[in-house]
């Protein structure tokens, strides 16, 4: 059973996960084992209860940002680490098992040890999985894993699908029909939120996509420097999500 995910990426509120543990332990006993994720000293990741010994997330690779190569994991090594948790009489959630996408504006992006370092995900959400995106099941991760799974199932696994049938629908030519800031330009004054400083989206009603800020600046004498911290610093990668 998993309580807390991620809590411990964004804060170390320590007393908030005490309590989730004396909540757990107020329904289902004492006789829990309680899986937490140390990282110098800090209580990071994951919350889970153990019983027996249950993987609540088994990653089968990770995400991969604008401008990096993608993610990969080593087959042999993915599948030999669930076989460990197996012969152990253990269970794992194979985070992912099937590949997917982020449709729209919900890829997302991280910000990693710095505010001002925006990445942006890709909107691909495929882990390097052993069934693809496209339902691909010839890979080196899925036969290991398969082969794993096989020797610790009480039953005959089913025989495997083959790969789905794919076809080429030739080039697609874009056309521009207007400008995204020409169309901004005209809704602005019906559209824009006055506020003496920037707010959340959340604050403005929007919950995912893109806010546009805009302010006046009266330079002063000849020459001014404008500073704004906590800026994409990568542009490469702010080019991306916006485009």
């Amino acid at each position: 059973m998993q309580i807390e995910n991620e809590f411990g990426s964004f804060g170390v509120d320590k007393d908030y996960l005490h309590h989730l543990v004396n909540l757990a332990r107020s329904h289902l006993g004492d006789d829990l084992i309680f899986c937490f994720f140390l990282k110098d000293g800090k209580v990071y990741r994951t919350l889970s209860l153990i019983i027996p010994i249950f993987l609540i997330e088994f990653y089968m690779g990770w995400l991969t940002h604008w401008g990096e190569n993608m993610a990969k994991t080593d087959a042999f090594s993915t599948a030999s680490a669930l076989e460990i948790i197996l012969s152990r009489n253990g269970s794992a959630m194979l985070y992912m098992a099937h590949g997917g996408t982020n449709f729209g504006f919900y890829n997302g992006a991280n910000a990693q040890e710095s505010e001002s370092n925006y990445i942006a995900d890709l909107t691909s959400y495929d882990y390097d999985v052993p069934i693809s995106e496209s339902g691909d099941v010839d890979g080196a991760k899925f036969k290991a894993l398969r082969s794993v799974i096989a020797m610790y199932s009480a039953a005959s696994l089913p025989p495997v699908p083959k790969n789905n049938e794919k076809t080429g629908y030739g080039g697609i030519k874009l056309e521009k029909t207007s400008s995204l800031f020409d169309i901004l330009d005209s809704n602005l004054l019906t559209k824009a939120i006055e506020s003496d400083n920037p707010i959340s989206m959340e604050a403005a009603g929007q919950m995912f996509g893109f806010l546009l800020y805009t302010s006046e600046y009266t330079a002063k004498g000849k020459e001014s420097t404008l500073s704004i911290p906590k800026v994409p610093i990568e542009p490469k990668c702010m080019l991306h999500a916006f485009l």
